[in-house]
């Protein structure tokens, strides 16, 4: 598991259960091997995208984000 992904782990742990927990990381584990040749446009492995959004979620909940931008106000904040 990459560094992201055992962030993302951390930002999650104390609201899901251990159950739930392994799921995740089945669904990560399978996400990256269905996805092991993609990129993004900066070369990244893609899912790299759904780490990060799911990251940044909690962070700007639907309050702070402009939809008609896609843009969240924090964003840095939430990624720092």
């Amino acid at each position: 598991m990459d560094d992201l992904f055992n962030r993302l782990l951390n930002q999650i742990n104390e609201n899901f259960s251990e159950h739930d927990i392994k799921k995740i990381k089945k669904a990560y584990a399978l996400a990256s091997m269905a996805h092991i040749d993609q990129v993004r446009d900066s070369g990244e492995p893609y899912i790299t995208h759904p780490v990060n959004v799911a990251l940044i979620r909690p962070c700007c909940k639907y309050t702070c984000c402009r939809f008609s931008t896609r843009r969240c106000r924090g964003y840095t904040d939430c990624i720092s």
